[in-house]
């Protein structure tokens, strides 16, 4: 699928969620949550000379999951909407000034940025995908402002997705009915691509 759309595997499972928010079970979810991800952007990504560097060099930037207008059960099915939806969420990543790094500088340094900025959501939902091969997954701290935080991993033993939410918030069988959508939903765009890569 990531190959025969020119995404990354970041995008696919963006996608996938995207589609599982839209589900009619998710719908109460989506109520509480919204649509805006939360995403992270690396400083080092696409510059050779910082990629020996030691340490993180990342900043978040919400980045809203637009999935209306396509047909998601046939998502589910593999057919072509699969395909209609990695685009637009592909797109709408690429569309994103310096890949998200600058939103930080533009939110809290730039006082007419920060003005517009501020009164946007800013993401209930954190998303990070992580390769970690050849290591192990381990968690991280998470915001205190997200409610539903979303990892996933790709380790030696495949795909390794963990789910953490406020349950003050967000009852049990909602998040497992997101989860299941979200599985069907990859499985979808995984039939209509010939496979997740690894």
């Amino acid at each position: 699928m990531a190959r025969r759309y020119a995404a990354t595997l970041e995008e696919v499972l963006l996608t996938a969620l995207a589609v599982a928010l839209r589900d009619d079970e998710s719908e109460s979810v989506r109520a509480t949550l919204g649509s805006v991800v939360r995403l992270r952007a690396d400083g080092r990504r696409g510059d050779p000379a910082a990629q020996h560097a030691v340490g993180a060099f990342s900043t978040e930037f919400p980045f809203p999951l637009a999935a209306t207008g396509v047909d998601h059960e046939q998502v589910r099915c593999g057919g072509p909407a699969a395909g209609q939806a990695i685009t637009r969420v592909r797109d709408t990543l690429l569309a994103v000034p310096s890949q998200g790094v600058g939103f930080g500088l533009l939110r809290y340094l730039n006082p007419a940025a920060a003005a517009v900025l501020t009164g946007l959501p800013q993401g209930r939902i954190g998303f990070r995908y992580r390769d970690l091969r050849p290591a192990r997954a381990y968690p991280e701290p998470v915001a205190d402002d997200l409610l539903l935080d979303i990892t996933v991993d790709t380790t030696a033993d495949g795909l390794l997705a963990r789910f953490d939410f406020a349950g003050e918030l967000l009852e049990l069988d909602r998040v497992k009915a997101l989860v299941q959508g979200w599985v069907q939903a990859l499985g979808g765009l995984a039939e209509h691509g010939g496979g997740i890569p690894h």
